[in-house]
């Protein structure tokens, strides 16, 4: 991992797709942590305290930690060949919580009255919150937009995938004439249209990112009668 990430150039290994080099080194990374959790917490019952045994495990966290920074470089050239989606989103959320309980474990060699089962509880109900709050189909909408445009083919048509927590940012892609292909167009009449259909949910199906959405489609639609 050392050498692949300071010597390696963030180059693809020879016989690797993005995606299994992606898929590889997250798995590798969940299976280590796992593992270095089970380690520490029998260590630290099992056997007497002691500098050398702090040391030892510190070490063990830290390459540990090196995994994590190799797997969230292998995520970074996955995202930057094909663009974000919602799995891509997750992996980034995990390793952001790996990385904090990690910490937190650290500490707990440290101290031994850290209460590390509560602390992991309380980090991935933050992280789940965060997500939960994120407009996630937003973010990637406009990451994906920024990276390609609107250059859509039938290919790369997860962006008509996602919800209406996107319409907003076609609209205003639309506004300011990013370039789009034909295919894109339709693709986005289709989308825009089937996001018309929250139109008369009615108070009790009152859902605010679909009001949204229609606003939005009511935007793209001015535009394109415009053109």
């Amino acid at each position: 991992q050392i050498s692949y990430l300071f010597t390696g150039g963030l180059t693809l290994p020879s016989d690797y797709t993005y995606s299994g080099f992606a898929r590889e080194g997250f798995f590798q990374l969940l299976f280590v942590s796992i593992l270095n959790l089970a380690l520490v917490l029998l260590s630290l019952e099992l056997f007497r305290n002691s500098k050398a045994l702090k040391i030892l495990l510190t070490f063990i966290s830290g390459c540990t930690y090196i995994m994590m920074i190799s797997s969230a470089c292998r995520m970074y050239l996955y995202i930057e060949a094909y663009g974000l989606t919602r799995l891509r989103v997750l992996v980034l959320a995990a390793l952001l919580a790996i990385a904090v309980i990690l910490g937190g474990m650290i500490w707990n060699i440290y101290k031994k009255e850290f209460p590390l089962f509560r602390f992991s509880i309380a980090v991935i109900t933050v992280v789940y919150v965060l997500l939960s709050l994120s407009h996630m189909d937003a973010l990637i909408a406009k990451y994906n937009i920024a990276q390609r445009g609107l250059d859509i083919t039938y290919e790369n048509s997860y962006l008509m995938t996602l919800s209406a927590d996107a319409a907003g940012v076609y609209a205003d892609a639309a506004a300011e004439n990013v370039e789009r292909t034909e295919l894109a167009d339709e693709m986005l009449q289709d989308y825009f249209e089937k996001i018309r259909g929250y139109e008369d949910l009615g108070v009790r199906k009152f859902n605010l990112s679909r009001y949204l959405g229609v606003q939005a489609a009511e935007r793209y639609e001015a535009l394109t009668a415009e053109e």
